[in-house]
């Protein structure tokens, strides 16, 4: 069975093995299941945190690396290219360091995702993001598995989540949605059981007038 370079089978065009990246603009595919599941995480969280996403590519039945014959993994439906355009194929630096950074913590969540800016200068790709050459099905798997379990927050996310306690508790106001969010909830709490006091003691007021 042919293979792209990354040791998964090739996927033809159509293929009912195709599931489009959940919440990504442009509509891209990957390999239904774990594989779609970690490459739709690296896609959101890109558009999230590192820049809106404009272009993708994805699938691509038969493609091959250049001249070198080998199947690349888009041909295998494992690899997303984000943002083309402003990323071009061996051109290095086209990220700032704080959007690497923001990169870097989208990769580690995954465990199993490579992301072709680490290549060297022959073949850097900074669009590109692919499943690990060598990884297992049960491997990647078990990564789309614990990050279901984990499912950090969006940056989008947590300011919703900030908004939301900043009208709970106006006078925790200035702390943010960050470590700090045990003592937003602690203050929830403890607002929440001084109003049942104060609302205890004004119903025995009022019975004792009756």
């Amino acid at each position: 069975m042919a293979t792209s370079v990354n040791g998964w089978p090739l996927v033809p065009a159509g293929s009912p093995q195709l599931a489009q990246l959940p919440g990504v603009p442009t509509g891209p595919v990957a390999l239904a299941g774990p594989v779609a599941t970690l490459l739709g995480y690296v896609a959101t969280e890109f558009h999230a945190r590192v820049e809106a996403i404009t272009s993708t590519s994805s699938h691509r039945p038969g493609a091959k690396i250049g001249s070198t014959g080998w199947y690349s993994n888009h041909a295998s439906a494992t690899a997303v290219d984000l943002n083309g355009g402003r990323h071009p194929q061996f051109r290095r630096g086209t990220f700032t360091a704080a959007q690497v950074a923001q990169i870097r913590t989208i990769l580690a969540a995954t465990k199993v995702i490579d992301w072709g800016g680490d290549w060297d200068d022959a073949s850097v790709d900074e669009m590109h993001f692919e499943i690990r050459p060598s990884t297992t099905a049960q491997q990647v798997a078990d990564a789309a598995s614990t990050l279901n379990q984990e499912d950090d927050m969006t940056p989008t996310q947590a300011a919703q989540l900030t908004a939301i306690l900043d009208l709970l508790t106006p006078g925790v106001a200035g702390v943010k949605f960050d470590g700090d969010i045990f003592k937003r909830l602690a203050r929830i709490e403890d607002t929440a059981v001084r109003t049942r006091a104060d609302v205890a003691t004004v119903h025995d007021s009022v019975l004792r007038q009756k």
